[in-house]
């Protein structure tokens, strides 16, 4: 084959993946995984943010995440929240945002089986779940009624062998 021949080639496959690599650029996720801060009856916290590998699709659920890597220590987020008795020191935020043609009007979160009553957390278009790890933690599914007719679900994964609690602080 002819060098130009092999040129073009190149260039039409490079260009090839360069178009379907933008073609999921731009899509909106609608679960996250980062950074969460607020403050609650003037006691502030932060949840460092956390890793989660998008898993295969699963019947049902309208995604399907793993927690892996480090689940950083907090000594201060239980204390904030009043989170049971503060004994928890390793938290995870995850925060679920309505698709952009759906209005939120009177949503209706659910954790497994449980009602959640969330706080305010400043954003009515979102909701963040503070979920507690621990070494005890098992799967949970997260509900979202965003109104009458639209609702998600979603999986979250806890294996104890794909993560790590981090330590304690050396005093």
């Amino acid at each position: 084959m002819k060098i130009k021949t092999l040129t073009k080639i190149g260039t039409l496959g490079i260009c090839a993946l360069t178009a379907v690599g933008f073609a999921g650029c731009g899509k909106n996720e609608l679960v996250t995984f980062g950074q969460y801060s607020g403050t609650y009856e003037n006691n502030s916290y932060s949840v460092a943010a956390s890793m989660w590998e998008k898993q295969a699709d699963q019947e049902g659920f309208n995604g399907v995440w793993k927690l892996t890597g480090t689940v950083k220590y907090d000594d201060n987020t239980g204390k904030a929240l009043y989170y049971g008795d503060y004994d928890t020191k390793h938290y995870v935020a995850i925060t679920v945002k309505p698709d952009k043609d759906v209005k939120v009007e009177n949503p209706s979160y659910i954790m497994n089986n449980n009602s959640l009553n969330p706080f305010d957390n400043g954003n009515e278009n979102s909701f963040t779940l503070i979920k507690s790890i621990s070494e005890q933690s098992t799967d949970f599914t997260l509900t979202i009624n965003w109104n009458s007719e639209t609702s998600v679900k979603y999986k979250f994964i806890v294996d104890q062998e794909a993560f790590t609690l981090e330590a304690a602080p050396q005093a």
